[in-house]
């Protein structure tokens, strides 16, 4: 699953995760991150810099992590 996926299964809701959210799914660049550190360089290029937009990112991400983590077959 790639974050794009992740975001395309989540709700926008009235929230700065859901503002995100919706704001990241028309963004063509999302197709190609790959890490936390990518999005935050991403973030920054497009100056979305203020504390909240970033803790809101920071909150999607992680859900990212845990579903896809979850998805994983445990190793062998």
């Amino acid at each position: 699953m790639t974050f794009s996926d992740y975001l395309a299964t989540r709700r926008i809701t009235d929230t700065p995760q859901g503002d995100f959210v919706k704001d990241a799914r028309s963004d063509q660049a999302m197709a190609h991150i790959t890490s936390w550190t990518e999005l935050r360089d991403h973030l920054d290029s497009l100056f979305w810099c203020s504390s909240d937009a970033v803790k809101a990112a920071r909150q999607v991400w992680r859900g990212y992590e845990t579903k896809r983590r979850l998805a994983s077959p445990p190793a062998s």
